[in-house]
């Protein structure tokens, strides 16, 4: 009789050689994205969830934020125009039109001159807030388009912070990355966040995980393989060995170029923070 490890070598030497090979998502996607601790904004959504259930939206009138283009790069880099906004413009507000957002360039970008990738903004704030003092606007989505990057590709604050500051690595501005980043900055968490619980079931969708009921849970962490078909490679179980089901499609993943689309509890949760919370602190200029 054949030993298990043995039957798992044949196969994957099999599928190896005889198959499409599975792409590894850390390493080819670098999806990797710079998030504040979401301990910290557990107890903020919750309130959140709790008005959005007291006060939905019966009519969702469209709402238009205003975007600044920074761009952080090296004396010697090579800059971007207004003319390479409009193309972006259009995929993001392609993105977020069914949730009646849409987005509008202020043509009032600027060029901050720096080497330092992502990261380092990422994990220093100090150093964040002092690289974006003369250019911050806080009446607009100021997103900052950092030339270098090492692991970071991304990241922004939730809600709870008020600030209006996303940074995006350059080489991921057309790509999933930057709708996965305004999701967080319109308070969406990852589709694998907390899934430490059994995967057959969200007993408690609305306080547990992602806290969206309509997306399935989602492997801890993410897969680190799938398909070139954007389905998943092998078989994840959790602690109870029921198999995860991910939407591989879904933004809010780690799922690289395969990410597409939010769910429409997704597209419920923006609108209310966009409307009742990022609109006020837009408006307030704090």
């Amino acid at each position: 009789m054949k030993s298990l490890f043995t039957t798992v070598v044949i196969a994957f030497f099999f599928s190896s050689c005889f198959l499409s090979k599975p792409k590894q998502v850390s390493e080819l996607e670098n999806a990797i994205c710079g998030l504040d601790n979401v301990s910290n904004y557990q107890a903020y959504l919750n309130q959140i969830i709790d008005l959005q259930k007291a006060h939905p939206e019966k009519e969702k009138k469209p709402i238009t934020f205003d975007v600044k283009f920074n761009v952080i790069r090296p004396l010697e880099g090579t800059s971007l125009t207004e003319e390479d906004f409009s193309p972006l413009l259009a995929y993001m507000n392609a993105s977020f039109e069914e949730a009646n957002i849409s987005f509008k360039n202020s043509n009032e970008t600027q060029y901050i001159f720096s080497g330092a990738p992502v990261d380092v903004f990422y994990h220093n704030r100090i150093l964040e807030r002092e690289i974006t003092r003369n250019s911050y606007d806080p009446s607009t989505i100021n997103i900052y388009i950092v030339e270098n990057t090492d692991q970071v590709v991304g990241f922004t604050h939730y809600p709870i912070e008020n600030s209006q500051r996303l940074f995006i690595a350059r080489e991921k501005l057309f790509d999933p990355s930057l709708i996965h980043e305004l999701g967080h900055f319109f308070g969406l968490l990852h589709t694998f966040e907390q899934n430490d619980r059994p995967a057959e079931k969200k007993l408690t969708c609305e306080i547990d995980g992602d806290k969206i009921c309509d997306t399935p849970l989602d492997v801890p962490g993410g897969a680190s393989f799938i398909e070139s078909d954007c389905s998943l490679f092998g078989d994840y179980k959790d602690t109870n060995g029921h198999s995860y089901k991910p939407d591989l499609n879904n933004f809010m993943s780690y799922y690289g170029s395969c990410r597409t689309r939010f769910s429409p509890q997704q597209l419920d949760r923006m609108y209310f923070i966009a409307k009742n919370i990022k609109s006020f602190q837009m408006r307030s200029k704090v």
